[in-house]
């Protein structure tokens, strides 16, 4: 029931609407050329209104469509950056506090152990020595000055193929922040079939905070730390 009452409201409403624009002045010149036209025109113009009609009626809902794509849009790119962030922030926290102040004996001493898992026998194994990568002049743009590098280079001689990509990924995998900056490959001088491999690996470190001093631990100046002046 409230649904027809509804629907003969906005009928009469809409009849009242029509009425009043039929006897305005713009109305009834309106209508007076709609009854010149021939019924060709006439039917045009209904069709016409009607399209106007069907467009603006569909307007509504494709403009709720184009502002849901754009807040679904926005949904997952917020999403994405916070699963970035988790995803960031659980790496940070498998690097323990040991490898970020990984030395550079353990560095060398890790990758002196892990060598002989990958059956290279020991004559090939020419040299496992520190590396400096600041004065090397192999300086990667954007890392900070007082970032710890703790480099190592690894000389190993008469390697095929597969045995050069193994020994990289086993030099990464070292420590947690181990970055592979220099690899040279030269066919070896005897068996051109293998090569002699000189890596870089280097591990960087986030240098420990500055200890604060405690409050009330700074140094007095004046007489009295001096020795508190002269007693009677």
């Amino acid at each position: 029931m409230a649904f027809e009452d509804l629907q003969e409201k906005l009928v009469e409403q809409w009849q009242a609407t029509s009425s009043r624009f039929l006897e305005s002045s713009t109305g009834s010149q309106l209508a007076e050329r709609y009854g010149n036209l021939p019924p060709t025109g006439q039917k045009a113009v209904i069709a016409g209104g009607l399209a106007l009609v069907i467009l603006i009626f569909l307007s509504i809902p494709w403009g709720w469509y184009s502002s849901s794509s754009d807040k679904v849009g926005l949904f997952e790119d917020n999403r994405r950056l916070i699963k970035d962030l988790f995803e960031t922030q659980r790496n940070s926290g498998e690097v323990t506090g040991e490898a970020r102040t990984l030395s550079q004996d353990s560095l060398i001493s890790s990758i002196q152990g892990q060598l002989p898992t990958l059956r290279i026998p020991p004559d090939q194994i020419k040299s496992v020595q520190p590396y400096d990568n600041k004065a090397s002049g192999r300086a990667i743009p954007g890392i900070p000055a007082n970032l710890g590098q703790q480099g190592a280079e690894v000389r190993i001689g008469k390697l095929n193929l597969t045995q050069i990509v193994d020994v990289a990924h086993m030099l990464i995998a070292t420590a947690p922040t181990a970055k592979l900056v220099g690899m040279d490959i030269q066919a070896a001088s005897d068996d051109p079939r293998y090569f002699d491999v000189v890596y870089k690996i280097v591990a960087f470190s986030v240098p420990e905070p500055a200890a604060k001093a405690p409050p009330g631990s700074k140094r007095k100046s004046g007489p009295a730390a001096r020795g508190g002046g002269d007693e009677d």
